[in-house]
């Protein structure tokens, strides 16, 4: 990982950085509370050799054995004997670790330390276990006969009365807290960067679906309320993301036709439904004559986020109860019509693989520009593959910080294995960069929304079920279309370069029909 990574991970994981500072912090501050004060003193000895003094070289040779003797005193001073003898002389028990011996380096010097919550029993217990370890090095280094010991103890420091705790000390325990509990969440923001197998990027996304990148939509809380941003906050970053993404549609695949396109997802919740109708709602609004269709046969949600019907819908056409523009209902004065799903059947998966379901994915072909199936889930059910295996593309919708890595290219798997045609991927909610959104979201806007030609106005509520579908505006013509924005908000024309989606006027087949009035309105 590179230094930007470390950088994007902590960004992203701060909660963690920020948990690890509390833990730390707040163990320090609750060790300084809690933690009982410990006073401590020390006697310093030092350890010479009084039988080799007599010239130079022999008080050489004495330093090297005292240098040597010194370590094994050193355990001696800390030693379960000295620590028997002390309690016996101060009347009470001296815990372990209570003593403690250590030696400065290159030096002869021995310094024994005693830590105690009483800074007057800490002297006491530094006294007696200076005069016995005195006396235990004069019993150990005595030689045979009346000669002098080759290695003695000498005190060169009592032990003073303490009046100051060496623990704790409040503010060197919450810098260590500090810098601890910055660890601790630098490193589980580290780990669990490292163990998240999550979709976190449209790069991700692409290498796992084998498939391009077709946009990627931010998180926006207010769609849980309002889904159809593009309609209702047509200025908001995510409308705009959703404009990307049907731009980005008209460059796939320029050498077939992409007419009937299956939105589907690995798993439920991951925004394809949201997907599907703003897509349709911003394709509708370039002027393209668009129909979406809620293929969901289980959940379906598209009808409600629209404020249409679905009792009469696609299996209400599949099992001849209704015609098929019968069952379609248009969308407010735009060009969307919208397919709902009728009554629920037990068998979808049958359904959607019908001839039935054939005829009518030809119908539909010949009378819009592009018709999108709002499908199930991929992973879950199979309705989604059988209705992607007759369709001209498929559009992989994955939620970012939800879906797995393997479970993305589960769900490409098993669409390509019916030789779906993957298109490209989405991925939604995703975090809102504030370079990004500061960059584009607002450039070019105006201070009210305008409408241009073959751009409708769907803010007005939609038509009920039985009433006549309103006059559509004719699909544009190829090439750029120079319609002045209203005269109040500018004075000067805008360049508008509508979609060119090719549009047939072939009579209806595969699909009975009463008569003219069953043509869909503008056709």
């Amino acid at each position: 990982m590179t230094f930007q990574d470390y950088v994007r991970v902590l960004r992203e994981r701060w909660l963690l950085v920020v948990f690890g500072l509390i833990l730390g912090v707040g163990g320090a501050a609750a060790h300084s509370y809690l933690a009982t004060p410990q006073y401590a003193t020390s006697a310093t000895f030092f350890i010479s050799t009084p039988g080799l003094s007599e010239d130079v070289s022999q008080a050489y040779q004495g330093s090297l054995l005292s240098e040597q003797k010194i370590k094994s005193y050193t355990q001696l001073a800390t030693d379960r004997r000295l620590r028997e003898q002390v309690s016996a002389e101060l009347g009470s028990p001296v815990a372990p670790g209570t003593i403690s011996a250590s030696a400065r380096p290159d030096t002869v010097l021995l310094t024994i330390t005693v830590t105690d919550p009483s800074p007057q029993r800490a002297q006491r217990i530094a006294e007696l276990a200076s005069t016995n370890f005195i006396a235990l090095v004069a019993e150990v280094e005595k030689p045979i006969g009346d000669a002098d010991p080759a290695v003695a103890a000498r005190q060169v420091q009592t032990p003073p009365l303490p009046t100051q705790p060496v623990s704790p000390k409040p503010v060197r325990d919450a810098a260590l807290g500090t810098i601890l509990g910055l660890m601790l969440g630098v490193g589980l923001a580290i780990a669990r960067h490292t163990l998240d197998r999550s979709v976190k990027s449209s790069e991700v996304l692409v290498e796992f679906a084998q498939a391009p990148s077709l946009g990627v939509t931010v998180y926006d809380s207010s769609v849980k309320s309002r889904p159809l941003v593009v309609a209702d906050n047509p200025q908001s970053p995510l409308a705009e993301a959703f404009r990307q993404l049907r731009t980005n549609l008209q460059y796939v695949d320029l050498d077939h036709s992409q007419k009937l396109i299956v939105v589907t997802s690995a798993l439920p919740n991951e925004g394809k439904t949201t997907t599907s109708c703003n897509l349709a709602i911003a394709l509708a609004q370039s002027g393209a004559k668009v129909l979406l269709v809620e293929a969901d046969l289980r959940r379906p949600r598209a009808g409600a986020y629209l404020g249409l019907d679905n009792a009469v819908g696609l299996t209400s056409v599949l099992t001849s109860r209704v015609y098929l523009y019968d069952a379609i209902q248009p969308w407010g004065n735009s060009q969307l019509d919208f397919l709902g799903s009728g009554p629920l059947p037990p068998n979808p998966s049958e359904m959607l693989a019908s001839r039935q379901m054939r005829e009518l994915l030809d119908e539909v072909a010949t009378r819009y520009d592009i018709v999108l199936f709002d499908a199930t889930p991929t992973l879950p059910v199979a309705d989604a593959c059988v209705l992607a295996a007759q369709t001209h593309g498929t559009l992989l919708v994955a939620r970012h910080g939800k879906v797995t890595h393997d479970q993305v290219a589960a769900a490409a798997e098993t669409l390509h294995r019916v030789s779906a045609n993957l298109i490209g991927t989405v991925l939604t909610m995703a975090p809102r960069s504030s370079r990004r959104s500061g960059y584009a979201y607002h450039y070019g806007y105006s201070a009210r929304p305008e409408f241009v030609q073959g751009v409708a106005d769907t803010s007005d509520p939609a038509p009920p079920l039985d009433s006549t579908p309103p006059a559509r505006h004719a699909a544009p013509s190829s090439g750029l279309d120079w319609t002045p924005l209203l005269p109040e908000a500018r004075s000067t024309p805008e360049l508008v370069v509508p979609l060119t989606f090719p549009t047939t006027g072939a009579p209806l087949n595969g699909f009975a029909s009463h008569g003219p009035e069953h043509r869909i309105a503008g056709a």
